[in-house]
């Protein structure tokens, strides 16, 4: 594990100073993805060459932000692998999870979707909620994803939270305009298995 620090370190330095190209970031998000996966906790990278708020804020946003879409992908694996090493969630992660999974194209919006679930069973729908900025609300509707006047002026009194977004995104009413129809069931069959797990 150390070693593999060692190495995401040489490998972050491009990315962090904004040199690197497209193979660069995805062999550094693909070696900080195998971290955070066989990790437990954030205590193995204090005092480390990366700390993670600058995990997140010099790599992981950046990427889940980058005009390629396979660094995207990746990146937004990445943070919802954060997500569950946090004590508690924070804004900066929910909101690009939430972006991303109603920007993103079909491959991005299905992992954050994946993300959004796994914290919201992680860390709680409240715990979620409570730190998502509203503001990030205003930009979805300015989205791809076709939301109705109508959800919004039924929710947006009621503090819109993600379980509710994850949720419309299963309605007839919520569709991905830019996606082909496998494309939209895909996402939709990853919501509908997220919401079983959530339920059972």
């Amino acid at each position: 594990l150390f070693r593999s620090l060692g190495v995401a370190g040489q490998l972050a330095r491009p990315c962090r100073e904004r040199t690197a190209d497209f193979m660069e970031w995805m062999h550094c998000l693909a070696v900080i993805g195998l971290l955070l996966e066989n990790s437990k906790s954030f205590r193995w990278l204090r005092g480390k060459s990366i700390e993670p708020g600058e995990l997140m804020n010099s790599l992981l946003l950046p990427g889940a932000k980058h005009l390629n879409l396979d660094v995207q992908r990746v990146a937004v694996r990445c943070l919802g692998l954060y997500g569950l090493l946090e004590r508690k969630p924070s804004e900066e992660v929910i909101n690009q999870l939430v972006l991303s999974f109603v920007k993103g194209p079909s491959l991005v919006s299905l992992l954050a979707c994946e993300g959004l679930i796994d914290l919201l069973m992680w860390h709680g729908p409240q715990e979620v909620d409570r730190v998502i900025g509203q503001d990030v609300f205003s930009q979805v509707q300015d989205s791809r994803v076709d939301l109705t006047a109508d959800f919004f002026h039924e929710n947006c009194d009621a503090n819109l939270g993600v379980l509710d977004l994850l949720f419309a995104g299963l309605g007839s009413g919520v569709l991905f305009k830019t996606m082909d129809p496998d494309e939209n069931e895909s996402v939709k069959a990853a919501l509908g298995e997220g919401f079983a797990k959530i339920l059972l």
